[in-house]
């Protein structure tokens, strides 16, 4: 079995996303054309901030520190790509410094598991499972596929970019009350992004994040160059179970 590997790659960076994207004013997947991601650095710090009200200023930060508060999550994301659907459950468990995951996939009509652990990460099938070099899994490093699928990252490669923060009503997503954010961004400045990609996305886009009364992201979503994508997240500080492959069921060509 072989993964094509943009579309690898892209699932992955929606895994991350869990803070970012998308501009529409209702709790259901919205649909606009100008809105895009950007690949991060993992953040080597979160420090928490009391203020009133979430502003450009501290919106990455609060929301950052609100989500390894939480150090555990349940998430769920539906997302359309070069043709392809993607349909995928997981959870979650992060520290200042760490992630480790676990996510089921389904994808290119296969279903899979990826386990994200320790550094390593593991692709599974039948009870079987692969260890990943970051390459095969679209990445050039370890660091860098991991950035790819930390939502502090995506959610850092903000800051300094984001223009405005506006509240846009109060929204009950799968039972959770929540306010609905449009978060406006200037794409020449965020990082880690090539200039001539960031001219491509025009003066400015938007996200949207449905944000709980703790700044924890229950829903985000977002369209953009073909991709379309929601990802919700529960269970905040839930009991998760992610550990290692059992070493038996470790195998190779696989994928």
């Amino acid at each position: 079995m072989r993964l094509h590997r943009g579309l690898t790659a892209v699932a992955l960076g929606a895994v991350t996303a869990l803070a970012l994207t998308a501009c529409s004013g209702d709790d259901s997947a919205p649909a606009a054309d100008s809105r895009t991601t950007a690949a991060a650095d993992a953040p080597t710090a979160v420090v928490e901030e009391e203020t009133t009200g979430l502003t450009p200023e501290n919106f990455a930060q609060r929301t950052v520190a609100a989500l390894v508060k939480a150090e555990t999550m349940s998430m769920g994301m539906e997302m359309a790509a070069e043709g392809q659907t993607v349909t995928m459950t997981g959870q979650v468990r992060m520290t200042k410094s760490t992630m480790d995951m676990t996510v089921d996939y389904d994808m290119l009509g296969m279903t899979f598991d990826m386990i994200m652990i320790d550094g390593k990460v593991y692709m599974g099938t039948g009870g079987q499972y692969q260890e990943m070099s970051p390459q095969e899994m679209g990445a050039d490093s370890v660091d860098e596929l991991m950035a790819q699928t930390d939502a502090r990252a995506q959610i850092e490669s903000l800051k300094g970019a984001i223009v405005s923060v506006e509240p846009q009503g109060e929204e009950e997503i799968e039972g959770i009350p929540t306010t609905h954010y449009l978060v406006t961004v200037d794409p020449t400045k965020l990082t880690n992004v090539d200039p001539a990609a960031a001219a491509a996305m025009g003066d400015s886009f938007g996200y949207d994040y449905w944000l709980d009364e703790a700044d924890r992201t229950v829903r985000m979503a977002y369209a953009v160059q073909g991709v379309d994508a929601s990802i919700t997240y529960s269970n905040f500080g839930e009991p998760v179970e992610i550990t290692a492959p059992d070493p038996s069921t470790l195998t190779t060509g696989l994928f």
